[in-house]
């Protein structure tokens, strides 16, 4: 099934869709976490360092590592 809708997926499957999430400082920029799968995944970036949206380890939907 797909769906087009400028709704977002948060109020369409309200009951069954309930990510949980966490953001965090890394130096200067804040990343969103989804954290309700067994493994944290980035959500999104929020920087004032356009190298930060270049950096392969900040792609959204990747494994976040909290070691680094």
């Amino acid at each position: 099934m797909i769906i087009h809708s400028i709704i977002s997926l948060e109020d369409i499957f309200a009951e069954e869709y309930q990510p949980k999430t966490q953001t965090i400082r890394k130096n200067n920029s804040f990343i969103s976490l989804d954290i309700s799968g067994d493994k944290p995944r980035i959500k999104s970036i929020f920087s004032t360092d356009p190298k930060d949206y270049l950096n392969k380890k900040y792609q959204p939907n990747s494994i976040y590592d909290f070691k680094e």
